[in-house]
């Protein structure tokens, strides 16, 4: 297996015009007979299952196969990301569909098949937010992100994970300044994958329920969830905060943002107030550090993993004092398992 730098921009022949015009990540498996695309880097292999991708978090945007020796489809469904296209002539099309995939419009490539995911996150709920220059302000968003890096990091090495990235648009930011690590995750298929600001990012991305996700312990230095913790169902908040500190190193930083209001949309169907997000992120294991501001203006939580349980231990007893107090000045509602409406 072999990973290098692909300078070809030659098509594969006759798929031109269904193929992205440049890829990120090419597999090739034997010797195809058909030109390689042009891609940014090229990772070769003699059989399916001796492919694999140089980051273990990225996934193919193409495997090209010379034959279908050795290639399942569930193997090619994981192997690709979640727009990935595989490219064989002799594969059979019961065994590719069952798993997945559907054909592309050429001979011989099929693409994977997208789940549109929840109706509430589709077509619809872009519209209503569409008309935002999402990257208009990318410099200032980077800017604040990267103002939390851990110590020891830098944007060449620091590895972000954006939970809930709708478009990608913080990845993007995150790219343009300099940032080589940044990857995505969101429950919905056409806000992540059919609108994303920019291809590039689709090896980065999956597609999935996050209180189940497949990412190793202590995988992220960096961990960012902007205006999402408001869209979960309420039983999913506690599970879905375990994980924002399951997946985030032990030196690591989680950076929240949550919006109060439940009139800005009607999927703000779990609103609650800063005491009562200290208290349920403390049990979670997260802890609060430093100042608490990552954009100006936004109701921002900057967290680190607790080191001890101890610490964690005196982090919720700190939240419910803080809590307890609030609620003697009417600044709180009571906790509860689901907190709004009401």
């Amino acid at each position: 297996m072999s990973s290098a730098a692909v300078p070809s921009e030659r098509p594969v022949a006759g798929l031109a015009d269904v193929l992205p015009a440049r890829l990120r990540l090419l597999g090739v498996v034997g010797e195809p007979a058909v030109p390689l695309p042009g891609a940014e880097s090229l990772v070769s292999a003699r059989t399916p299952g001796e492919l694999a991708s140089p980051d273990p978090l990225l996934r193919f945007d193409l495997v090209v196969l010379a034959d279908a020796d050795g290639a399942d489809g569930p193997l090619l469904h994981r192997l690709t990301h979640e727009a990935g296209f595989v490219h064989c002539p002799s594969l059979e099309a019961g065994t590719m569909t069952a798993s997945g995939f559907e054909p592309a419009g050429a001979a011989g490539l099929w693409v994977k098949r997208g789940d549109p995911g929840p109706e509430e996150y589709g077509d619809d709920y872009l519209a209503r937010w569409g008309d935002n220059d999402f990257l208009a302000n990318a410099e200032v968003t980077a800017g604040d992100i990267l103002a939390h890096l851990p110590a020891g990091h830098d944007a060449s090495s620091v590895r972000v994970l954006d939970v809930g990235c709708l478009n990608g648009y913080v990845m993007e930011s995150l790219r343009r300044a300099g940032v080589v690590h940044v990857y995505g995750t969101d429950i919905s298929y056409p806000l992540a994958i059919t609108h994303t600001v920019d291809r590039y990012h689709l090896p980065a991305i999956t597609v999935g329920d996050f209180t189940s996700n497949d990412y190793p312990s202590a995988a992220f230095d960096l961990t960012v969830c902007m205006e999402v913790l408001e869209h979960l169902p309420p039983p999913l908040t506690e599970p879905f905060l375990v994980e924002l500190a399951r997946v985030t190193g032990p030196e690591g930083r989680v950076l929240v943002s949550t919006s109060e209001d439940p009139h800005v949309d009607p999927t703000h169907i779990n609103c609650r107030r800063r005491s009562e997000w200290y208290y349920l992120f403390a049990k979670a294991g997260l802890v609060r550090t430093g100042r608490q501001v990552i954009y100006e203006g936004f109701n921002s939580f900057v967290l680190r993993p607790a080191r001890t349980p101890g610490e964690a231990r005196r982090a919720v007893a700190a939240a419910m004092a803080g809590y307890a107090a609030a609620r003697m000045t009417g600044k709180a509602r009571p906790i509860r398992s689901n907190p709004w409406p009401g």
